[in-house]
């Protein structure tokens, strides 16, 4: 008599590597004091995203202006500064993700995917995190995931989130660098130039992981609204 063989093992679905590149160099001008030492949940605004990203085992790169104090990072982050100004100006946020994806590839692992963010998004969560990873599991041709806003009733415009999203740092750093070069300075430049995926902030697990602090009755607002 003969028995059933066993059903082959699922091939495992493999791993990336994970990073994230935060953003903590603006000049927090409508918020009137530094957003990184902002107080969330009992620590600094910016040392909280720090600890999220690490809690996933990402390697994390924290870009901050040139001579500014930051809270204590936890063990392994990586703080690395914004080059110098160009004609007087700040390089903007296109230029610190390049600062940051260039720490990631100068010491590079294969496939590594990294998220981006800026150190105001106080309801990012891991939630946020995974499923945006999840995107890349089902796209192995992927090379950016990007949430987008609805449509503006009046315009039809939609409003992306660079610093809500995550890249594969290979390709990204090649494209931020070309986009730099040719003074390119807006960072949905990256995503328009890259295989990417744009995701409605309806389908993602929280909305509210796009919003972002920067004013006073902003963080005012998130605080009454946090429920943690």
């Amino acid at each position: 008599m003969s028995t059933p063989s066993d059903p082959p093992a699922p091939t495992p679905t493999p791993t990336r590597p994970l990073a994230a590149v935060l953003l903590a160099g603006g000049a927090s001008s409508r918020m009137g004091r530094p957003k990184a030492w902002l107080d969330w949940r009992g620590v600094p605004l910016l040392r909280h995203l720090a600890d999220l990203f690490a809690a996933l085992g990402a390697r994390v790169i924290v870009v901050g202006a040139r001579g500014e104090a930051l809270p204590e990072l936890p063990a392994g982050a990586l703080r690395v500064d914004d080059p110098p100004a160009e004609d007087g100006r700040r390089g903007g946020p296109l230029v610190g993700l390049l600062a940051g994806l260039e720490a990631l590839a100068d010491a590079p692992r294969p496939g590594e995917l990294a998220f981006l963010s800026a150190c105001d998004g106080v309801f990012l969560s891991r939630a946020h995190l995974e499923f945006l990873r999840a995107a890349f599991v089902d796209d192995p041709a992927l090379e950016a995931a990007l949430p987008m806003d609805p449509p503006d009733p009046a315009s039809g415009r939609r409003f992306a989130h660079p610093l809500a999203s995550a890249v594969l740092v290979a390709p990204a750093v090649v494209v931020a660098r070309e986009l730099r070069a040719a003074g390119v300075r807006r960072p949905i430049a990256l995503f328009d130039a890259l295989n990417t995926r744009r995701i409605d902030a309806a389908a993602l697990p929280d909305p509210r992981a796009l919003r972002t602090c920067n004013t006073p009755e902003e963080y005012a607002a998130a605080l009454a609204e946090d429920g943690s």
